[in-house]
């Protein structure tokens, strides 16, 4: 009789039902996005670099190309301001292998006054933000076989260590919240609209650029 009354106060809530249920296709979270701006801009600067890491997304190395000429980045970070954006990240390679890229780096932070922020060096060169890449199976580490990815308990420690050494730099690592986030997320959760989206986007010499969805 208590099954019985329980069963039929499921059914009342609507927690419960008589027919099969149709799943709906998952079409994402497409509508929500803003076409009609740019928040953010990442500039691959130059594949040359002073390291040839094993895990290297881009296999940048010593010697690698010098990047696209100062007056296209220029003219693309114009285009990019035009439609909003705010904020630029410099990656690479190394950015500061490239001859000249304090003058960019001038360009952006004085001559339009927007948000700069830098992927490597960033103590060496006074920057105060750092932005964490997540390991992609492309690049130089596909090289290497499957065992080249670290464990996920390894990269959580090796996190936790990287905002210690930030925060004895003085140095904010802006995307932290984010992996915090997605570490501690239930299983099965989307990430269809986690961390960058449409308003997040990256150029290089190749002349392509990747949109995040």
């Amino acid at each position: 009789m208590e099954i019985n009354n329980f069963l039929h106060d499921l059914l009342r809530h609507k927690f419960l039902s008589q027919k099969p249920i149709n799943k709906e296709v998952y079409t994402g979270r497409g509508w929500r996005l803003h076409t009609d701006k740019l928040n953010e801009l990442w500039i691959h600067t130059n594949n040359s670099c002073n390291l040839a890491c094993s895990h290297c997304l881009v296999d940048s190395g010593p010697g690698e190309d010098e990047g696209l000429p100062a007056e296209t980045v220029k003219k693309i970070i114009n285009e990019a301001i035009a439609l909003g954006t705010h904020r630029f990240y410099f990656t690479g390679g190394e950015p500061l292998q490239r001859k000249n890229i304090f003058e960019l780096i001038d360009y952006i932070g004085n001559e339009k006054g927007a948000e700069l922020i830098l992927t490597k060096l960033i103590a060496q060169s006074g920057g105060k933000i750092h932005h964490l890449l997540w390991a992609h199976k492309r690049g130089r580490i596909t090289q290497n076989g499957a065992d080249s990815f670290a464990p996920i308990h390894d990269l959580l420690e090796t996190i936790k260590r990287a905002k210690i050494v930030a925060e004895d730099l003085g140095v904010f690592i802006d995307n932290l919240d984010a992996y915090t986030f997605r570490a501690n997320s239930n299983k099965g959760t989307r990430y269809d609209l986690g961390n960058a989206c449409y308003d997040s986007c990256i150029f290089g010499k190749g002349g392509f650029s990747i949109v995040w969805l």
